[in-house]
């Protein structure tokens, strides 16, 4: 049983990180904020979350991790074409673990 707690920091950490990110493209405003203790643990599908601004927004699941969980978020961006940002938020903070593949519009 993961703890309500534990689900309470994940969210703060996802909440600061959706904020960063709309204050860097000047919307703080314009962000939902999601609830996610309701989700299922491990996550079956990601949900997306649209943010004003960014042509975009941000894929999210939990995920297990060895018996922990922790939301895996996906920033996607229809204007970059790939290399944006992958995160793993625990209930100690966000770590980047990688970047989305380039979309290589040549090969067919």
């Amino acid at each position: 049983m993961i703890s309500k707690t534990k689900i309470e920091k994940i969210e703060t950490h996802f909440h600061e990180l959706l904020l960063e990110c709309a204050r860097q493209l000047n919307r703080p405003d314009d962000v939902i904020l999601p609830k996610i203790s309701h989700l299922p643990i491990p996550g079956t599908k990601y949900l997306y979350l649209v943010v004003p601004g960014m042509f975009g927004g941000f894929s999210f699941k939990f995920v297990d991790d060895n018996g922990d969980i922790k939301l895996r978020v996906m920033q996607e961006s229809r204007m970059s074409m790939g290399g944006d940002r992958i995160w793993d938020i625990t209930a100690k903070g966000p770590i980047v673990v990688g970047r989305t593949p380039f979309h290589d519009f040549t090969r067919r």
